[in-house]
């Protein structure tokens, strides 16, 4: 064929893939939520000074290494250096993979033995696949399934074809490791899938063929095991830990593939099902998980196909059961734990949470087996979302085809192959017009967020300053907020990435609970910013950071909510407040600024409206309760001290009682000055739950006295009564008197 003819043929059929993913730079992204954070990692890369791997902006102090995807986050950040905008910048990434696995499927294709025209198609296929284009409003699962056929081509120049040369034989093994490398770093599911597909090949071709076996075990075992344990390593090293918490044995369950949906698609996916009306609707009121589960797992006309090349095709060549078994693997692992048909949750549900909540035992036909593997093997641990597992089904039914495709030559049988390629691409894509509408609506929110949001925010705040968003939530739209405003923030998109930044922030911050407003919520917002001056400002968001970076435009919804929280903000005289559409901004006050010196008079007694409480119990304090409030481990004061105070004159008497001391359980109390040449107080032994009274002195007179209060056997609650509090407490401090006329301390 011509090679003109040929390049337009190819190029044709990208732009196609384009279109049915929605990917074109400058009109369209393939989806919001996703954009977003990612595109928000590749910013905070792009802006920080030298080569880093480690977003600086979200998720401080710390810098925050991708859970996933940083095979797309660097050249994000690539392509904003060059001055792309960032939806632009991450949608020309999105493309760039989809270059680099249509070139990866169409080589696999040649590979197995079809001519240029039909592998072409056949690659197009794949990528119209709907566990393929669906997920790309999943981060980087999305291209990690589309670049399959590319991780399995370097397998099979691996496995299958060991060359003598030394030159290529070296070549393939770097290829090879390459793509283990990218695999990781893009996804963790289709990580796993290549690993374990790959891995069920090799056993399967050291079993089937005696004369490759020598080869196999001194060439592709060990580079298998060299790929895929660089890789993890590399990971470990990026990530700083072996492995992630393992997930729920109900959330398996409830991401397990349903058999109704492997033979009957649900409506709005398929533009050919729904015109013909074999589908039918779904929504997760009705059905377990989310719609990510039933719209990518109807699988009939690639089964059948597949099974039915396989029958054909096994005698022919040795290779064909290899694949079925990898096949039917990818489909006993997506079933999940329990064996499902058509089913429904015992009660319709409401709300945004509802889908991560499992799916009861009870509720299924039976186990399937797989629940021991999802327990306790690592790596299968993490992947929750057992469905994801049709990928590698679907691919080795997909490589099936091929190989009965390849056993002929004639021209009848290549000009059939194309139309059954034809037909099946056919019966895969999405509805057009609405698949490209939402597409081109998407990059539009994106622009509608940036100015009704982002850009409003940078009115009131400056780059470089720290601000923290309470409460806290899973708030992927942050990612994207604080680099492209150029500012810090404690908070975090991504629960992963969550879970590790919530390691290091200040004690404080940790007491705010996740996604609620509590007593005491003013409070320690007045301890963070005016206090400790743990940040430069807080934004109090009207609007969900989670949802309102997944469907846009967004609702006010927790204004109500924050209604009081502002109002005593307002009334406090350390902040002022302002107050916009989708948030509310609180900052220290002139006044409040101004740090030297502390409010409150002696006696302070500890509870709620004692005023400068917030000043005075510095750090490592739980919430103040109505008499008394409860240190950690290390708690620190800031005493005021009274103009008439000289050096030596004045000491305060701190009166507390100790948690859990006893005559079996004595727990030693450290107080610590930090006055000049003042040396730490003698350790408190206490065996009782009586009162106890220590004077410290105070020296600086006029300003401020710090004491340090550490108590290394503070101990929860939980682990000493079994109750439910899970709070390490130390002492409960009850109230601080001043002693002067030169009382001595001690």
């Amino acid at each position: 064929m011509n090679r003109w003819v040929s390049i337009g043929c190819a190029l044709g059929a990208l732009i196609f893939v384009f279109v049915v993913h929605g990917a074109v730079p400058l009109i369209a992204v393939p989806t919001l939520g996703q954009t977003l954070w990612t595109s928000g990692f590749g910013l905070s890369l792009a802006k920080t000074e030298g080569l880093s791997l480690y977003a600086t902006h979200f998720g401080y102090p710390e810098p925050a290494a991708i859970a996933f995807g940083l095979a797309g986050a660097l050249p994000v950040s690539f392509f904003i250096s060059l001055g792309l905008h960032p939806v632009d910048a991450h949608t020309t990434m999105i493309a760039m993979w989809l270059i680099m696995a249509m070139f990866g499927a169409w080589r696999f294709c040649l590979a197995c033995g079809l001519n240029s025209i039909n592998a072409l198609l056949a690659a197009a296929l794949w990528l119209c696949l709907p566990v393929v284009w669906y997920h790309q409003a999943y981060a980087m699962l999305g291209l990690g399934m589309a670049l399959l056929p590319l991780y399995f081509w370097t397998a099979a120049l691996l496995i299958l074809r060991i060359p003598q040369c030394r030159l290529r034989a070296g070549f393939n093994a770097c290829l090879f490791c390459a793509a283990c490398l990218v695999a990781v770093f893009m996804d963790g599911y289709t990580f796993m899938m290549f690993a374990l597909g790959t891995g069920l090949l090799i056993v399967f071709v050291f079993f089937r063929r005696k004369e490759l076996r020598r080869r196999m075990l001194l060439y592709s075992l060990p580079i298998y095991v060299c790929g895929f344990g660089l890789a993890y390593v590399s990971y470990v090293l990026y990530i700083g830990k072996p492995t992630y918490a393992p997930e729920q044995i109900a959330l398996f369950r409830s991401w397990g593939v349903d058999l109704m949906y492997l033979v009957l698609p649900t409506q709005g996916i398929h533009w050919f099902w729904d015109l013909v009306g074999w589908s039918t609707p779904r929504s997760s009121r009705e059905f377990f998980g989310d719609a990510s589960l039933w719209s990518t797992t109807f699988a009939l006309p690639l089964i059948i196909t597949g099974l039915i090349c396989w029958g054909k095709s096994r005698k022919q060549t040795w290779l064909a059961s290899g694949v079925l078994i990898v096949a039917l693997f990818g489909l006993y692992m997506s079933l999940g734990p329990s064996l499902k048909m058509n089913s429904t949750r015992p009660e319709p549900m409401n709300g945004k949470e509802q889908m991560f909540q499992g799916m009861p035992a009870e509720e299924a036909i039976g186990p399937t087996g797989s629940e021991i593997v999802s327990r306790y093997v690592p790596g299968f641990q993490n992947m929750r979302a057992a469905y994801r597992w049709m990928a590698l089904s679907l691919l080795g039914f997909w490589w099936l085809m091929l190989l009965a495709a390849s056993q002929q030559n004639s021209r009848a049988w290549t000009l059939g192959t194309g139309l059954l390629l034809l037909v099946l691409i056919a019966m895969h894509i999405p509805h057009p017009g609405g698949q490209w509408q939402r597409a081109a609506g998407y990059r539009n929110s994106i622009l509608d967020i940036e100015q009704k949001v982002v850009f409003d925010l940078g009115q009131y705040v400056q780059p470089g300053e720290l601000v923290a968003f309470l409460p806290y939530r899973n708030d992927f739209l942050i990612n994207y907020m604080a680099p492209r405003l150029d500012i810090f923030t404690y908070n975090i998109g991504g629960d992963k990435n969550l879970d590790t930044a919530r390691r290091h922030w200040p004690e404080t911050l940790t007491h705010f609970p996740m996604g609620r407003v509590d007593a005491g919520f003013s409070e320690r917002i007045l301890r963070l910013i005016v206090q400790e001056d743990a940040a430069d400002a807080v934004v109090l968001p009207y609007i969900d950071f989670f949802w309102a970076a997944q469907i846009w435009p967004a609702p006010a919804e927790y204004k109500d909510q924050l209604r009081p929280v502002v109002q005593e903000l307002r009334e406090a005289k350390q902040v002022s407040v302002t107050e916009r559409a989708y948030y509310a901004l609180v900052r220290p006050s002139g006044r409040s600024q101004n740090k030297g010196r502390l409010e409150g008079n002696y006696p302070i007694q500890i509870n709620p409206g004692q005023p400068g409480i917030h000043q005075i119990l510095h750090s490592g304090w739980h919430d103040v309760e109505e008499s008394h409030v409860w240190s950690g481990p290390r708690a620190t004061l800031r005493l005021p001290v009274p103009n008439d105070c000289k050096p030596g004159q004045c000491t305060a008497e701190i009166r507390f009682t100790v948690y859990g001391a006893s005559k079996d359980r004595p727990v030693e109390i450290f107080i610590h000055t930090k006055e000049k040449d003042m040396p730490g107080l003698d350790p408190l032994i206490v065996q009782d739950q009586k009162v106890q009274k220590i004077s410290v002195p105070l020296h600086s007179e006029g300003k401020e006295g710090k004491v340090r209060i550490d108590v290394p056997r503070a101990i929860a609650p939980e682990e000493l009564e079994g109750s439910t509090d899970t709070r390490e407490l130390g002492i409960s401090l009850r109230s601080i008197r001043l002693k002067q006329n030169n009382e001595k301390f001690g």
